[in-house]
C-alpha cells in the first residue's frame, strides 16, 4: 500500500491472513490455503502465484526481523504454544521453546534478531532467540493501575516496545521503554477486546488496529 493505493496480491478461496514482509523485502509471507492445503504461503511483493512453504493448521503468528531471523508460533492440542525458527525460503526450522498458554500471546523478535519478547499481563518476558531461555523480565509501570498487555511489537531501534493495554473502561496503545516505564500513545474509550500498534520501519509512524462498534435499534410490530 502506497499513499492509500492498493494492489491485490492473492485472492480466495478461503482466508489469507497475517501478512508479513520477508526480511529481503521481495516476498510477502502469509497464512492461507492453496489447493485445499492450509499452511504458510509466500508470494512476491510484485504479485504472482503464491507458493506453499509448509502445511500447518495451527498458526498463531509469525514475525521477521530486519536482520534476517524469523519465527513462527503454533498452537498445539495440549494448549501449548510452540515457537520455532522460520526460514522464508525453506520453511520451519528448529524449535526454540514451548510453553502452556491460557490466552493468545505470541512473541515478537528484536530488530537485531537476538531476542524474543512476549507480553504477559503486567510484564514483558524476554528470551534468547538462540536458546529459548528467559534472559529478562520487565515489569511494566504506568500510573497506579496494573496493565493488561495484549499485544507487543518491538520499536524499530530496539529500545522499546509498542503494546496494547486493555482496562475495564478503555483500550490504550502504550510505548514501553526497556526499564518498563510506559507512556500512552493513544486511547479508545469503551470495553474493547484488543488494540494493536505496528511501527513503520523508520519509526516515525504507527499503524493502529482499533475497534468500532455499530448498533441499531428497530421497532417491531404485528408479532
Amino acid at each position: 500500500i502506497d499513499k492509500l493505493s492498493a494492489k491485490q496480491l492473492v485472492h480466495g478461496p478461503g482466508r489469507q491472513i497475517l501478512p508479513r514482509v520477508a526480511p529481503d523485502g521481495d516476498d510477502i509471507l502469509f497464512y492461507g490455503r492453496e489447493a485445499g492445503k492450509r499452511g504458510l504461503m509466500r508470494v512476491p511483493v510484485s504479485g504472482g502465484t503464491a507458493e506453499l512453504l509448509f502445511e500447518t493448521s495451527n498458526v498463531a503468528d509469525f514475525r521477521c526481523s530486519p536482520a534476517g531471523p524469523c519465527i513462527i508460533a503454533e498452537f498445539q492440542p495440549d494448549r501449548r504454544i510452540v515457537v520455532s525458527a522460520l526460514d522464508p525460503r525453506k520453511g520451519k526450522g528448529r524449535e526454540i521453546y514451548r510453553e502452556a498458554s491460557g490466552r493468545i500471546v505470541t512473541p515478537d523478535i528484536s530488530p537485531d534478531g537476538r531476542f524474543l519478547a512476549t507480553p504477559s499481563p503486567t510484564k514483558i518476558v524476554v528470551r534468547s532467540f538462540a536458546t529459548g531461555f528467559v534472559v529478562r523480565e520487565i515489569d511494566v509501570r504506568h500510573g497506579t493501575a496494573p496493565t493488561r498487555l495484549t499485544s507487543l511489537d518491538y520499536s524499530p531501534d530496539g529500545r522499546g516496545f509498542y503494546a496494547g493495554d486493555i482496562t475495564p473502561s478503555e483500550a490504550r496503545l502504550l510505548y514501553i521503554d526497556l526499564t518498563g516505564k510506559a507512556s500512552v500513545i493513544c486511547r479508545q474509550a469503551g470495553s474493547l477486546p484488543q488494540i494493536w500498534g505496528i511501527p513503520s520501519p523508520d519509526g516515525k509512524h504507527v499503524a493502529i488496529m482499533m475497534h468500532t462498534d455499530d448498533s441499531n435499534v428497530y421497532l417491531l410490530d404485528a408479532f
